[in-house]
């Protein structure tokens, strides 16, 4: 049925697509949660071996210099690459949105720019979980009372 000419633009396009989006979107909710759930997951179990040592207050002595030393060392640890790659792909997210608000002649931040960006930083999330259940539902076989 996949790639299909039999099947017209469902077998050649649209089929393929689905199936392409949603294990996208399970691998991006896999690895968002992951990454999200692994610091948290580490800084709890720091937490209780160590106690309230974890945390570091010796910012309170420090002088400006030192302190200024250690902005420093801190801006040069950020990894760069990660920040260009999410600056683009918000980037290309916007663009892609501002496309298709000209195309249906409606406006991108008619409701306000906040809840814009917070559409645009979720939805991956979003599509992902339901594709997981969906998926969860085919493999279980479970069926649905109407």
């Amino acid at each position: 049925m996949i790639l299909n000419r039999d099947y017209g633009d469902f077998g050649l396009f649209a089929l393929p697509q689905n199936i392409i989006t949603s294990v996208l979107s399970v691998c991006v909710l896999f690895l968002m949660s992951y990454l999200t759930l692994k610091p948290v997951y580490s800084f709890f179990s720091d937490f209780v071996e160590l106690g309230l040592q974890i945390f570091n207050f010796s910012f309170l002595t420090m002088s400006m210099t030192e302190y200024i030393s250690a902005v420093y060392w801190s801006v040069l640890g950020i990894r760069y690459v990660n920040i260009v790659m999410l600056g683009s792909l918000f980037f290309i997210s916007f663009v892609i949105a501002y496309l298709a608000a000209q195309h249906t002649e409606e406006k991108l931040i008619e409701k306000g720019l906040i809840p814009t960006f917070i559409y645009l930083a979720w939805y991956v999330f979003f599509t992902g979980v339901v594709w997981l259940v969906v998926i969860v539902d085919m493999i279980t076989d479970a069926e649905r009372a109407w």
